[in-house]
């Protein structure tokens, strides 16, 4: 989790999901957390841009989201890995049609600039 590099006080709290192993540099901007009894993607998707850290921040200053403020946060962690697993995967699947709905929008908004381009230049008339 990359909990704040930014100087204008708002936390970042952007969760990264790493599915390999391997030695990777960590500084005091940046939490790694393992745990043999939640599922890695269940986790990410728990605590990525979660309101909680996001809430710690002033607006003003530097945020700093010390060792005691991940640890005194809360969620709810269903016992059965599968289970943990099903919702990680319904809420991955979510995000895919959000990217694909934001993709298309974004596609259909650039056709729009260019019709009304064409239109506005005179070199397409409408009869």
């Amino acid at each position: 989790m990359v909990l704040s590099d930014l100087p204008n006080g708002k936390a970042l709290a952007k969760c990264y999901l790493v599915n390999e192993d391997s030695v990777y540099a960590v500084n005091q901007r940046v939490c790694i957390y393992r745990s043999t009894k939640i599922v890695p993607e269940f986790l990410f998707y728990n605590l990525n841009r979660l309101k909680y850290f996001l809430g710690l921040d002033d607006g003003v200053t530097q945020t700093h989201i010390l060792n005691g403020d991940i640890a005194a946060c809360q969620i709810y962690v269903p016992k059965d890995k599968e289970e943990q697993k099903a919702i990680a995967c319904v809420l991955a699947d979510m995000n895919k049609e959000i990217e694909e709905q934001e993709h298309r929008l974004n596609k259909t908004q650039q056709l729009k600039q260019g019709m009304m381009q064409e239109l506005l230049t005179g070199r397409t008339r409408l009869v």
